[in-house]
This record gives C-alpha cells, sequence and structure tokens, in this order.
C-alpha cells in the first residue's frame, strides 16, 4: 500500500510536469500541513514563485501534491531543502523505497531523481513522509503520514546499559571528571524516538563522596544497537549526536 500510494504520486506528478504552456504562478506557501505538523515549503528557497498546481487524490485522507515549474538548477535547490529539512532542528532524516533510514544521498546533479524524507511522530509508530521528485526544470513534493513497524530492540538489559555508560570516559559524555566512578547511572524502563531509532534515556546524577545526590548531570539517549548515542538538552528539548 505505501508504495503503491509513491508510485500513484509519482504518477501524477509525470503527467502534471510534462504539461504543454505556461502555468499559472500560484502564492508561494511558507509551510505544509500534515496533520498537526507544519513542514517548511520548498517555496521558501525559490525567489520567484515555481508552485503552479496543489492536487489532491480522491482516495479520503490523500495528502495534497505540490507541483513547481519552470524552475532553474532544480537539482541543487532540491539538495539545498533536503540539506535544511535534514538538520537536527528539523529531524527528518533520508530513507529508502522501503521505508529504512539510509546514508545514501542521491546525486543531485542529474537532471532527474527523487529523495525520501522521513521524520518520526510522537507516541506514534508513524511517520511524516516527503517524496521529492525532480526533472531538470520542475520539482513535485507529496506530504503523507506512513506506518511503521516498532522494532523490538532483544537481549538489552538495564545492567547491559549502565555497564555501557560505566566504560565511558566522562569526557565523551561532556562530563567533567576521570571517571564514570564519580557519577550515578540510572537507566530508564522507557523508549524515546530520535531519528525514527528507539533509544533508551538514562539519567546520570552526581555523586559526592559516595552518597547519591539529586543534581542531574546529563540526559543521554543510546539507541537498542548501543550503536548512536545522544545527548538531550531538556530546556531546549534538543538532541546532540555523541556518538555515531
Amino acid at each position: 500500500m505505501h508504495n503503491k500510494l509513491r508510485a500513484a504520486a509519482v504518477g501524477v506528478a509525470l503527467l502534471l510536469l510534462t504539461g504543454c504552456g505556461k502555468e499559472e504562478i500560484l502564492d508561494p506557501l511558507v509551510s505544509y500541513t500534515v496533520g498537526e505538523e507544519e513542514i517548511a515549503a520548498l517555496d521558501t528557497l525559490l525567489a520567484g514563485g515555481g508552485l503552479t498546481a496543489v492536487e489532491t487524490g480522491e482516495e479520503e485522507g490523500a495528502q495534497p501534491l505540490y507541483v513547481y515549474s519552470d524552475l532553474s538548477e532544480t537539482g541543487p535547490t532540491v539538495e539545498q531543502y533536503v540539506q535544511r529539512l535534514t538538520d537536527e532542528k528539523a529531524g527528518f532524516f533520508l530513507c529508502d523505497n522501503e521505508g529504512n533510514e539510509t546514508e545514501d544521498v542521491p546525486d543531485f546533479t542529474l537532471e532527474e531523481g527523487e529523495v525520501i524524507l522521513h521524520r518520526a511522530l510522537e507516541e506514534e509508530d508513524a511517520c511524516v513522509e516527503l517524496v521529492i521528485h525532480w526533472t531538470e526544470d520542475t520539482c513535485s513534493v507529496q506530504t503523507g503520514v506512513v506506518e511503521v513497524e516498532a522494532k523490538e530492540e532483544e537481549g538489552k538489559t538495564m545492567r547491559e546499559i549502565a555497564e555501557y555508560f560505566a566504560t565511558c570516559k566522562p569526557s565523551d559524555l561532556g562530563l567533567e571528571g576521570e571517571s564514570m566512578a564519580e557519577y550515578e547511572i540510572y537507566p530508564l524502563d522507557a523508549i524515546v524516538h530520535v531519528d525514527g531509532v528507539q533509544c533508551f534515556r538514562v539519567n546520570i546524577y552526581d555523586r559526592e563522596e559516595g552518597v547519591e545526590t539529586n543534581v542531574i548531570q546529563g540526559i543521554y539517549l543510546l539507541s537498542g544497537d548501543m550503536g548512536r548515542l545522544y545527548r538531550l538538552d531538556p530546556e531546549t528539548e534538543t538532541v546532540t549526536l555523541l556518538r555515531k
């Protein structure tokens, strides 16, 4: 179902993009609305506009397809748009056709190509999806929401997670001191999604003369395979990737 909808969207886009004659330029958009999500629109990078059509499928709940025509340097413009959406603040990540996160970046120098972006939704096994298709002078952006399968992390216990942090150097975690023995490590029985990856939350507290304190020194998010480590800033609710 997921791929059928995408194929239909691309088909509609190609029909629209190959139409004859100069099309009317619509008012530029600031953002795309997907449910309660607001996503910066491609229009914000187009000095002279370019939006020529907004198409919605006949199926119930179908998301709009935004079509842009008469563009210049389309590939580089899409590349700049992707870079904006995949920074830490925007929170999108690249995906393949199966919806799996990938590090394979498309060749934006080609006259035609496609890129798929996902961003995890809070408290749902779903992602916002953008499918961006470009040609030499046209582009389409399909928005939507897709379900994702929750991947259960096996074999990771609270003890294993605590042992992982105990072997770290404080400096690796942005902490002071010579040894993690100076800190109390508390893995929480909670899963947090970061960039579509399930992570365990770990709170680290200061320890003073062998006595536990309630002064928290850091909040960390560790992926289930222990391959990615993030630090969470509770004031700004932003995460910083410490290790990948």
